[in-house]
């Protein structure tokens, strides 16, 4: 939505907005506060997504929840949703060598394992 003034006005989402598109389920936003925080505490938006996004998108790995985005990641360039895209491919090559792990452990005997202070 533009304001009377020609800027955009980002309080009001549109219908591609990711908090409406998120529908009825959870997502992370600081909304308008992002800039405040930014200027308060002279920070990037790296350092917002390492410092907010990161612990939230953790917490939803941790806890199992199901990581979808509303948007591509890639179409926008370096923002937030960038950073959303490198972290959920870390975490599901974290989730592949975890499982490849146990496969191999699972064909590996025990006395082995533990010879080696594995088990």
């Amino acid at each position: 939505m533009v304001k009377a003034d020609g800027t955009l006005d980002w309080t009001i989402p549109r219908k591609d907005s990711y908090t409406v598109m998120a529908g009825d389920t959870t997502y992370f936003s600081l909304g308008n506060d992002c800039d405040v925080v930014k200027s308060k505490y002279n920070i990037t938006d790296e350092d917002m997504f390492d410092l907010f996004n990161v612990p939230a998108l953790d917490d939803a790995y941790n806890a199992n929840k199901e990581i979808r985005f509303s948007h591509d990641p890639t179409a926008y360039g370096d923002c937030a949703l960038k950073n959303s895209q490198k972290w959920y491919e870390k975490a599901d090559f974290d989730i592949f060598c975890k499982e490849l792990q146990q496969q191999l452990e699972l064909r590996i005997p025990d006395k082995f394992l533990e010879a080696y202070g594995w088990k």
